[in-house]
């Protein structure tokens, strides 16, 4: 009995701890901070890094892959992309919508939405976006909002395995209202019909500060839905968010 009385302290401390002022904090830490200059300098270097990458591999055979209509179409074992070109199962593109809700604890929550057009030659957009809810104790909640756009080019397309990197621009609305430039790589395994392992980063630099993002998702797929729980770290104005998160996404 003790021992769960202990544990009830420590998540309720935990709540009111971060509850309080973590999204505040976060307002003040990037209004503070206004010199971006080693933020590009990383910007540039991990660009360099992923161009790179996607340098040694843009000589490979890509010609013949199509884009399925949904990951396991008709329990074809194939992921996002498929060798041989069966308009009964491909098709140039493909629409892909997700909706996750995310939380810390009791007091820190919020709601992630992403679209996303995949096109062919390996090409897709993205548009996210996240909203962040604070109740806090005795005094009304913060909020905080964060919008994404990305180009994405998946440089290796094979049936199980889909990586890409990515560019784009951000903005964090409310009293921050600040721009800043993207930069993104993740991936997808179709490790075993119906389910596949996300993970995704990316690294956003404003005028203020950076912003970190990781995401690892367990995917589970049938038909053209996916269900999906994991974990979404976020580093925004030197705060760290450990979240949990479920969603449901559709294929189109």
């Amino acid at each position: 009995m003790r021992i769960y009385i202990v544990l009830y302290i420590i998540l309720f401390l935990n709540g009111i701890t971060f509850g309080q002022g973590k999204l505040e904090l976060v307002e003040k830490n990037m209004k503070s901070k206004d010199d971006s200059s080693n933020n590009t300098e990383q910007f540039i270097d991990l660009f360099n890094l992923l161009s790179s990458f996607a340098d040694t591999n843009s000589d490979l055979d890509y010609g013949l892959k199509r884009i399925t209509k949904h990951p396991y179409y008709k329990d074809t074992n194939t992921g996002n992309y498929i060798y041989f070109a069966n308009d009964s199962i491909t098709q140039t593109e493909r629409l892909e919508i997700s909706n996750r809700f995310i939380f810390e604890n009791t007091s820190l929550y919020g709601n992630h939405l992403n679209v996303g057009i995949r096109s062919i030659g390996g090409l897709s957009l993205e548009v996210d976006y996240l909203q962040l809810w604070e109740n806090r104790t005795n005094a009304d909640y913060n909020t905080l909002a964060i919008a994404t756009g990305l180009f994405k080019y998946h440089f290796i397309r094979e049936e199980r395995i889909d990586l890409w990197a990515g560019l784009g621009k951000n903005y964090i609305a409310g009293e921050i209202d600040d721009w800043g430039y993207v930069i993104a790589t993740g991936g997808e395994l179709f490790f075993m019909n119906p389910l596949s392992l996300e993970i995704n980063l990316q690294l956003a630099a404003t005028d203020n500060d950076n912003l970190y993002t990781v995401t690892t998702l367990l995917n589970c797929h049938r038909k053209n839905w996916v269900f999906s729980a994991g974990l979404e770290y976020f580093w925004i104005g030197d705060i760290p968010f450990r979240t949990f998160s479920v969603s449901l996404g559709t294929f189109l």
